[in-house]
């Protein structure tokens, strides 16, 4: 997991974040997107949010075991706490992955 870390250094390394891996070509993603950025508003402080565009950086795509978007991952202090895959999430379901 240190090699994903070195390729994510927006991912704090202490406290709880959220990696929400995302393509511009996604319909489901483009219907997240909203929910994800008010998930960031209301838990700023708490959770980091790193939007990862799979287009864009496919070696952390690569990394992170992607293999479809989006996928929404939880670390907490650096180490991977929950997964979910798929366009039809809730804000209560990203506190889940996060461990809220």
């Amino acid at each position: 997991m240190n090699e994903v870390l070195s390729l994510l250094p927006d991912l704090p390394r202490q406290g709880k974040a959220l990696v929400y891996v995302t393509s511009p070509t996604c319909a489901p993603c483009r219907a997240a997107t909203p929910i994800v950025e008010r998930f960031a508003a209301e838990n700023e402080g708490r959770v980091k949010v790193v939007k990862i565009d799979a287009h864009a950086q496919p070696e952390v795509v690569a990394k992170l075991n992607v293999r479809a978007t989006p996928t929404y991952i939880g670390f907490d202090a650096g180490s991977e706490f929950g997964r979910v895959l798929g366009g039809r999430i809730t804000r209560e379901k990203l506190a889940e992955v996060v461990g809220l």
